[in-house]
């Protein structure tokens, strides 16, 4: 049996490894020797063989290495427990992520749970499917609930001081909201041609904005007319969502205006939640 051995080996090793192994085949200590040479080379062939399947099978998009069969499977995600995307659609096996069949969508949190505190639905993802089967996921109410100061629609509670010459008529007010990632608003005149900020009044205006934001900084505007004598002093801007009339935040101490065409800008202070 060892000389069977040995000349399979010297037909696949170096001649030095051969004239080792004719040694151990002179007694019968060599010859069991020599069976365990050949058990550790079997096994060592059969690791590096296994580690190059392992590296090819990793770099297949949805396949994984299973070490307790020391094979390659394609990738399974869970849905709520139950066997979900497969293969390439699954980028971790046996994380969660359900099949588009088998998600809810957001229309799910608006119908059943609702958003919440401090949240409001994001109507324009109603069909947007969701991570998870009951659509009760973190990153889900992420997306398909808003923050209530994240606004497209902003509306402006403007209230004048009750003093003598704070009120205006004539003259034209403009407002722009600027939000923290430097969206902004347009230049909006408030109220129009017949607008009129009398002393001691609170007025309401929407201004709407291209993309949603968060304000943070209101500007106002003065452009007055040069036929017109009377100033006008603001006392406070309460700024709300107007999709959902929750207060988003408000500035005060405003300074009144009493020169020609002026601009002054206040940080938006926010609302307790």
């Amino acid at each position: 049996m060892c000389e069977t051995w040995l000349y399979a080996y010297s037909l696949d090793f170096p001649v030095a490894l051969a004239e080792a192994a004719n040694v151990l085949c002179e007694d019968s200590a060599g010859d069991q020797l020599f069976r365990q040479m050949q058990q550790k080379v079997a096994e060592k062939t059969r690791q590096q063989a296994s580690e190059r399947n392992k590296r090819r099978c990793e770099g297949e998009p949805g396949m994984h290495w299973d070490e307790s069969t020391d094979r390659c499977s394609k990738n399974v995600c869970t849905c709520q427990g139950a066997a979900s995307a497969v293969g390439a659609s699954c980028k971790v096996s046996g994380t969660e992520k359900c099949d588009p069949s088998q998600a809810a969508n957001c229309s799910s949190i608006f119908t059943q749970q609702g958003c919440p505190v401090g949240t409001y639905e994001n109507k324009n993802l109603s069909n947007h499917i969701c991570k998870t089967k009951n659509c009760d996921d973190d990153d889900d109410y992420r997306t398909c609930c808003v923050d209530n100061s994240m606004a497209t629609n902003l509306k402006l509670t403007v209230k004048t001081k009750d003093e003598k010459s704070c009120g205006t008529k004539r003259n034209k007010i403009y407002a722009q909201l600027f939000g923290t990632s430097g969206s902004k608003t347009p230049n909006t005149l408030l109220g129009g041609k017949d607008q009129n900020l009398a002393k001691g009044s609170t007025h309401e205006f929407i201004i709407p904005s291209k993309m949603p934001l968060v304000p943070s900084q209101i500007c106002l505007t003065l452009e007055k007319d040069r036929q017109v004598l009377d100033d006008w002093c603001p006392q406070s801007v309460q700024v709300y969502n107007a999709d959902t009339n929750t207060l988003i935040g408000s500035s005060v101490n405003w300074p009144d205006f009493t020169g020609t065409n002026q601009q002054k800008c206040k940080p938006i202070m926010s609302a307790p939640r």
